[in-house]
């Protein structure tokens, strides 16, 4: 018997050692965000595993194994308060698989569906084991505390030298390798707003506005060990404060003000003193103040230039609205916003990949369930902080940076992608756990183990997608050596089961500048079955058979049928991008092509390819710009087509240059 207390013992430890760990690696490997699928990011030595961020599906298996241990060490945990945690950050998953019923980004939904079934194990993990061992809370809690103030510190240094010292050693490599830097990397040297480790200064900010309470606390506690508590506790809280709130001004976060204005409210609203006063409503109102009072002062940032980008994301949210409106029950498919807001956008407006808000997002794309679930994650640290405070006086300090913490992040997300960065979600979605004592409840059945485990092999499943992955950064080493050999690894990663796009778009893309037209065609359609609603891979189909009529025009062949082929595949692409200005260019050129106006071989195409075209409103007219002309004339020979948009305004052309070929 006190053999098998002790390996109980033993395996209890090494639990909360893994949940640990991984609390450690969040904001270090697995800063990415999920659906990037279309680049690879897959380590191929042990460098890369050691020094760059990690694929995010592999959080999905650490989490699971971390469940299915749990489940395995420790007894069915009995039904208390904080079982709501696991419960409402569960239901993700079940509007992922709605959203499964409309989307063609199957891919996406895929990983998606991974991602949040990856955080849900996390989050049942701590619950099963804090539920049965006292020392894990307050080992996470100083695990959170600490990483959070290294994370602040690396913001820090990245403030004050980091950006200076990148720019310097960029600058020296490329005057050494006598290279000229693009206009893109010239901009990201002038970066000014700190990130960290994460992928967007957003990000960061709502790690940290994450952090910040748990830091505060484990600091102030760290304190309490000095030879004079008093002393030390009050100097490490004072220190922590400045170091988080200047760390979180340099982010430029406008949305982490109304986040940090929302957390202070909340933590203010689980005092005992306050709970008990009569005006107590009036702290929600001196949060919205304070709010707008903190986004006035980032707005001041030159870097963030005003309210200029904050107001590009209300062409997000309409779009969101708008994917609700069309279909209210499924919404318009997990991965559909991509899409629909390029169909709706207003001709110029900035291309967002996703709609920056989590709860917007869900609407969107998971209809009225996903909205359901959106709110409760939005409301779970309120209705803590309101009808569940702690019966230990002794626990209120780690309550109230729980609910603290978690609401802040909850607001933060309603205008970023944060949920879908695993070094973000992840903590986030067991920091409300936190907050509960070890309250007794009445005894859950035995099948819930089962359950448990099973829900940690499934995340454990998303492993599977390893050899796609390691297929597709193989191919992308190759491309410059073995060419033949690159595309064999693309058609293995290609070949997939959940059909990714990424390899399938790199294929297209090398047939296409190698002149294999014939075979550029085949995976540009192969392209489109896989992703039916993206503009971009009609638009490459309709460049393949505008390039392939082009070459049989050269030889004296019948290109007409070839030509058709593009037309239909440019009415596709602009149905799906109304005011993309390469459709509309491309529009413009093709019967120009074929009545023999403009030079009929490939290099003619691959010139007017090159041109970058840019678009605007004037008026009640569309204005297509470009730097260069190839071709003499050309913006009139443009004008000559006479194209409209699909809403039926007239489209100019306008070269800013003349470069004749």
């Amino acid at each position: 018997m006190v053999k098998e207390q002790a390996s109980k013992s033993s395996l209890a430890i090494a639990l909360r050692v893994y949940l640990c760990a991984i609390v450690v690696l969040l904001p270090w490997k697995f800063t990415c965000y999920v659906g990037n699928g279309e680049q690879p990011n897959f380590p191929m030595d042990i460098w890369e595993w050691m020094f760059f961020s990690l694929p995010c599906y592999l959080t999905s298996l650490l989490c699971g194994l971390a469940l299915v241990f749990a489940a395995l060490v420790h007894p069915v945990p009995r039904a208390n308060r904080s079982a709501l945690v696991p419960l409402i950050w569960s239901l993700p998953i079940v509007t992922g698989l709605v959203g499964l019923v409309k989307t063609t980004e199957l891919d996406y939904a895929i990983q998606w569906i991974g991602h949040f079934a990856g955080l849900a194990s996390f989050c049942v993990a701590v619950w099963w084991s804090a539920a049965n061992d006292r020392k894990v809370v307050p080992v996470l809690l100083h695990t959170i505390g600490l990483v959070g103030l290294i994370s602040c510190l690396h913001g820090l240094y990245q403030h004050f030298w980091g950006f200076e010292a990148m720019k310097r050693l960029t600058l020296e490599q490329a005057a050494a390798n006598h290279t000229e830097l693009s206009g893109q990397m010239l901009q990201k040297l002038e970066q000014t707003r700190v990130y960290s480790t994460f992928i967007d200064p957003n990000v960061f900010a709502s790690y940290l506005l994450l952090c910040f309470p748990f830091s505060l606390l484990a600091m102030y506690r760290w304190g309490l060990r000095f030879e004079k508590p008093r002393l030390g506790s009050r100097a490490l809280l004072v220190t922590g404060i400045v170091l988080f709130l200047g760390c979180l001004y340099w982010t430029g976060s406008r949305g982490a003000a109304l986040g940090a204005a929302a957390g202070l409210a909340c933590a203010v609203w689980t005092l005992p003193r306050v709970r008990t006063w009569r005006w107590r409503w009036l702290v929600p109102g001196a949060a919205i103040l304070l709010a707008l009072l903190l986004v006035v002062l980032t707005s001041l940032q030159k870097s963030r230039g005003g309210l200029a980008s904050a107001s590009v994301r209300i062409g997000y949210y309409k779009a969101c609205v708008q994917m609700f409106a069309e279909s209210p029950f499924f919404g318009a498919g997990t991965g559909e916003f991509f899409s629909h807001y390029l169909k709706e956008k207003a001709p110029g407006a900035e291309v967002a990949r996703n709609p920056h808000s989590f709860y917007l997002g869900l609407l969107g794309e998971q209809g009225l369930l996903g909205a359901l679930a959106g709110l409760a994650i939005l409301l779970l640290p309120w209705l803590t902080a309101t009808f569940f405070p702690p019966k230990d006086n002794a626990r209120q300090p780690l309550f109230t940076a729980a609910c603290a913490a978690t609401a802040a992040w909850t607001i933060h997300s309603a205008f970023q992608f944060n949920e879908l960065v695993p070094g973000v979600a992840y903590l986030t979605a067991f920091a409300g756990i936190l907050a509960f004592d070890e309250g007794e409840g009445r005894p859950l059945p035995k099948a819930l183990r089962f359950l448990a485990i099973t829900l940690g092999l499934v995340s454990c499943l998303f492993v599977l997608r390893t050899p796609s992955e390691h297929a597709f950064q193989r191919a992308e080493y190759l491309e410059k050596e073995n060419l033949p050999r690159a595309l064999e690894f693309l058609q293995k990663a290609a070949a997939y089961w959940t059909r990714p796009p990424g390899p399938v778009l790199r294929m297209q893309n090398i047939h296409f500048s190698q002149g294999n037209l014939p075979k550029a065609e085949e995976t540009a359609r192969e392209l489109i079955s896989r992703t039916p609603h993206r503009a971009a891979s009609h638009l490459r189909l309709a460049r393949a058979s505008l390039a392939h009529a082009l070459s049989l025009h050269a030889k004296g062949e019948p290109a007409d049928a070839m030509y058709q082929n593009a037309e239909n595949a440019l009415k596709s692409a602009q149905e799906w991008y109304p005011f993309d200005p390469e459709i509309l260019l491309l529009r413009a050129v093709m019967p120009l092509f074929r009545n023999g106006k403009l030079p009929t071989h490939l290099t003619s195409l691959l010139a007017i390819l090159h041109l970058q075209p840019a678009i605007h409103e004037d008026g009640e007219a569309l204005v297509v710009t470009f730097n260069d002309s190839p071709f003499p004339d050309f913006p009139q020979l443009l004008q000559s087509s006479k194209i409209q948009a699909l809403d039926g305004r007239p489209v100019t052309f306008l070269a800013t240059s003349q470069a004749p070929l």
